[in-house]
């Protein structure tokens, strides 16, 4: 439970309205990354971000690029990566879905396509780096379960 009220909106539009905030203010040339992930948070009101951008140009904040280059090289950015969306199995109007479950060696599984508006739509949205990962939001994907390798 959060230790203060929501003021008669959910959660989660409280939640994607303090991402965009935040957004907005430090993701520079980034942002579209973000928006890409969670769609619902790109028509969302945020307010006066004035005060926000401005303490950051008076503080002399570093550049986000900086923050990727120096301190996170290892994030997924657009120049990391090769394509992002969600991979669907037309046949059976299906795409891989995390369930939401976000810990290591958990299981990605199924579930039907979902519209970028919807809620769970960004458990089915995946990136493919130049590294040659399929990476979700918080996990890369692998098959590396030995039944399921090939024999020599």
């Amino acid at each position: 439970r959060a230790p203060y009220s929501f003021g008669g909106e959910s959660q989660m539009l409280t939640l994607y309205r303090n991402y965009a905030r935040a957004v907005e203010v430090w993701l520079d040339n980034h942002k579209d990354l973000f928006y890409r992930f969670v769609p619902l948070a790109k028509d969302i009101d945020i307010g006066d971000i004035s005060s926000r951008v401005n303490l950051r140009k008076r503080l002399n904040c570093k550049s986000f690029d900086w923050y990727l280059e120096n301190l996170l090289p290892m994030l997924p950015t657009e120049k990391r990566l090769l394509a992002s969306g969600q991979i669907r199995n037309s046949k059976i109007g299906q795409c891989v879905d995390t369930l939401g479950k976000r810990r290591a060696n958990d299981t990605v599984s199924h579930y039907r396509c979902l519209p970028k508006r919807e809620p769970g739509y960004t458990n089915q949205v995946w990136m493919y780096s130049k590294k040659y990962e399929i990476i979700s939001l918080e996990n890369c994907m692998d098959a590396s379960i030995p039944d399921l390798m090939p024999k020599p």
